[in-house]
């Protein structure tokens, strides 16, 4: 493997969509690089994939949106993402990518692109930081 860095790599993601107006599914796999994913929000057994907003382009060929809802739980993501060393599971409910996050005030991480907050459960606050010092 040559030595790219972490936030060029690509991440193949595969998934079904369900086109609503023929009612058919049809697989769809998506490339993006590991700085073009922000963050995955957990919901029950699907994940909303949120990305950056120079991915979102080619999101527009499959819907209208700034995020993808796959049948993916967030501990298949956490499994699959973390050999590349940015993504940090902050609750039961999110992961984010480190290099997206701004700002820690108390418990609270902001993500600067998606002008939006994220919680970190009390027990990861010390491991966040120390994820944040080795990227």
């Amino acid at each position: 493997m040559t030595n790219v860095p972490t936030g060029d790599r690509i991440i193949p993601l595969s998934f079904d969509n369900k086109s609503t107006v023929e009612k058919e599914r049809e697989r769809i796999v998506i490339y993006p690089k590991v700085n073009d994913i922000v963050m995955i929000e957990g919901d029950d057994n699907y994940s909303n994939v949120y990305f950056a907003v120079s991915f979102q382009k080619s999101l527009q060929v499959i819907g209208d949106s700034n995020h993808l809802r796959v049948s993916k739980t967030l501990k298949y993501f956490e499994e699959r993402l973390n050999r590349y060393g940015c993504f940090f599971r902050c609750s039961r409910g999110s992961i984010v990518n480190l290099y997206h996050v701004s700002l820690l005030k108390y418990r609270t991480l902001y993500l600067h692109i998606l002008d939006r907050e994220v919680y970190l459960s009390a027990d990861s606050v010390t491991t966040f930081k120390t994820a944040m010092d080795k990227i």
